[in-house]
């Protein structure tokens, strides 16, 4: 049986996104911070850990990373890992926030999943303070990438990734 706690004194985990590849899984996660102002420390962060079974994971600190200087360290979060088949690389979709833009899909990119270099976002409707939970897919021919804020689901289409 699981016994589940909240996070008030410790550090927490949030939305995240499972991938199988190089015959591991990965997970890459929200870290939280709720000792931020006492530590330092940005409030939120992508983190990492791999699995050979799916069940018994293995945390990659090292691979630990936080938001840009542009981007809000309290809103970043809610990553999506994928392989671009177009650009035969990785992509991480991050909701962030940007201090010109507003509400963003944040987008990385990465050859080895541990090494992510910032590209300019995939979204930016500026018209949100956050574009929760975001989720790229391809139906058909397009692309639709789904985000929520302030309870309400919003999507974009596209013809191209």
């Amino acid at each position: 049986m699981h016994t589940w706690k909240t996070c008030g004194s410790t550090r927490c985990i949030y939305t995240g996104s499972i991938l199988r590849a190089q015959d591991r899984f990965h997970i890459f996660y929200t870290g939280h911070n709720p000792f931020k102002r006492q530590k330092g420390l940005p409030e939120q962060m992508v983190m990492h850990a791999v699995s050979d079974d799916g069940l018994s994971w293995t945390k990659v600190p090292e691979d630990t990373f936080y938001a840009p200087d542009h981007y809000s360290t309290d809103d970043f979060r809610d990553p999506q890992v994928l392989w671009n088949e177009e650009e035969g690389c990785y992509w991480l979709i991050i909701a962030a926030r940007d201090e010109k833009l507003g509400g963003i899909v944040a987008r990385y990119r990465s050859d080895d999943l541990s090494t992510w270099t910032l590209m300019d976002p995939l979204y930016a409707p500026k018209r949100q303070h956050m574009l929760e939970c975001p989720d790229l897919f391809k139906m058909g021919e397009k692309y639709f990438l789904m985000y929520s804020w302030d309870c309400v689901t919003y999507y974009a289409v596209s013809d191209s990734i």
